[in-house]
């Protein structure tokens, strides 16, 4: 038996529903995923709010800061130039810690992802600086640079 358009047209209003439905949800899938991981408000390079401090290790007095990267380049020179320009156009962030600190300072170079959105510092209890912060420097940290008293040529620890 033949159908007519208009038959035609009522079977079909299901499956293109269905498609809309489908292609609506991963729009938003692919939306929020990319909030996680970018923000243009932000700059590629800046500190996490709130995790710098400062410890006493085997005798030596360090301090730490960590800092999110939206977007590394590909290969480990390309992420030393950048740290580099990074570090010459922030050398006040040293020299204070330095003052304040001593000995060595570490700066951890952290990349979001959806355990670690680049945006969660809205809420400033997400990343506390106690036994939790393990996880993240294991699963996040590209990479640590370590300057020695006063110095800032730093030792580039590369991670992953």
């Amino acid at each position: 038996m033949k159908k007519t358009m208009r038959t035609q047209i009522k079977e079909s209003i299901p499956l293109i529903v269905t498609v809309v439905i489908i292609a609506a949800i991963l729009s938003f899938c692919l939306i929020s995923r990319q909030h996680k991981l970018y923000d243009s408000s932000k700059p590629n390079i800046f500190e996490i709010p709130g995790t710098a401090y400062s410890y006493f290790a085997t005798g030596t007095k360090w301090y730490d800061y960590y800092f999110m990267v939206q977007n590394f380049p590909q290969n480990n020179s390309e992420v030393q130039s950048m740290i580099e320009d990074f570090i010459n156009d922030n050398k006040g962030l040293l020299e204070t810690a330095f003052q304040h600190a001593g000995d060595i300072v570490s700066c951890h170079f952290m990349f979001p992802s959806e355990e670690f959105p680049v945006y969660f510092e809205e809420n400033k209890n997400y990343f506390i600086m106690d036994d939790y912060v393990d996880h993240y420097i294991q699963t996040n940290e590209k990479v640590e640079v370590m300057f020695e008293r006063w110095s800032f040529d730093g030792i580039y620890i590369f991670k992953r």
